[in-house]
């Protein structure tokens, strides 16, 4: 296992390819938090990195399959899959290699973007960046990464065409990011059944945590779906190498209703740890005492809108993301 990830990570390296993705990946992230105007974070007239880790998917959804779209597909068209079958190399080991090599060149790319923590810290004239949110939002992209790592190793497991295996990995990224939530929120589904259908998206989860809170419901969620996807390839190899492929002879629909299972029941059993300063997301015991005696819904009024002063904008987020 480790021998193929040192050598998918020689091989990445060892020409412009692996450089240029990363230089466009934090070359892009600079431009639009430190020139464009619509996105800029000095702009906002207190230290934050919220806008970095909303816009860090949507560019992940390139960088990633860029990254991935030859792990499995250039063995196919060379015809070194086939070699690789007469060594002593379980197929499991070779996809947690070739995963694994992915997912370490993700964050060597998400490393430099350390940089920006520092420079805002810096510059921030008082209070400075919550260290704690901060922490909980890199713990969030860091599990959006390696999703969005074992789906794009997944398609390119089926394909023997890169381009092919790009294309068909950023659709599926961007479909199982982003697509749960918009169909939670068309009018059919306003009844209530919109939130369960939105926890399916990887987008729930990656925000829930992006807060600052780390939830055991959403790591766990992560990882199912990691899971999923490499047994998944695993399973595309399988069929390379007998000509068929077989669902239910080694159970995917049945890791599937384990993994939901696991899930449904981590949701009535889990702890979460709120990592931010003020512990603006855990309720006190007197509020707790206070909500469990209403027997009705409570409207509130949020009136911090408008061209307010950057102390009072920051105290308006903090307080709307509460409410939430």
């Amino acid at each position: 296992m480790w021998a193929v990830c040192k050598k998918e990570l020689r091989q990445f390296f060892s020409s412009l390819t692996g450089y240029i993705a990363i230089v466009v990946f934090l070359l892009l992230n600079g431009l639009l938090l430190f020139v464009f105007p619509d996105t800029d974070i000095l702009s906002y007239g207190y230290a934050t990195l919220d806008k970095f880790f909303e816009l860090a998917p949507w560019i992940l959804l390139l960088l990633i399959p860029a990254i991935t779209m030859r792990s499995l597909s250039d063995e196919f068209r060379t015809g070194t899959f086939e070699t690789l079958q007469t060594t002593p190399l379980t197929r499991t080991r070779l996809v947690v290699g070739k995963y694994l090599a992915s997912l370490i060149v993700v964050v060597v790319a998400l490393l430099p973007t350390l940089v920006y923590f520092l420079c805002i810290q810096r510059l921030s004239g008082q209070g400075g960046l919550d260290t704690g949110a901060t922490t909980g939002s890199y713990i969030g992209l860091l599990m959006l990464a390696a999703v969005f790592t074992a789906i794009g190793i997944w398609c390119s497991s089926f394909t023997s065409n890169a381009v092919v295996a790009f294309i068909v990995a950023a659709f599926s990224c961007f479909l199982l990011y982003s697509g749960f939530s918009a169909v939670s929120a068309l009018p059919a589904f306003a009844a209530g059944l919109d939130y369960y259908i939105a926890m399916l998206g990887i987008d729930f989860h990656y925000r829930s945590i992006s807060r600052g809170v780390i939830d055991t419901r959403d790591l766990l969620y992560f990882a199912s779906v990691i899971c999923l996807f490499l047994y998944l390839t695993n399973r595309f190899l399988a069929r390379r190498v007998s000509g068929k492929l077989r669902w239910f002879a080694g159970g995917p629909v049945i890791l599937i209703v384990v993994l939901a299972g696991v899930n449904l029941l981590a949701s009535h059993l889990h702890t979460k740890a709120d990592l931010t300063q003020e512990h603006r997301y855990t309720l006190s015991a007197p509020t707790r005492e206070l909500l469990s005696k209403v027997d009705d819904d409570i409207q509130i009024d949020l009136y911090l809108a408008g061209d307010l002063k950057a102390g009072i904008r920051k105290l308006a987020k903090s307080t709307d993301e509460l409410l939430q």
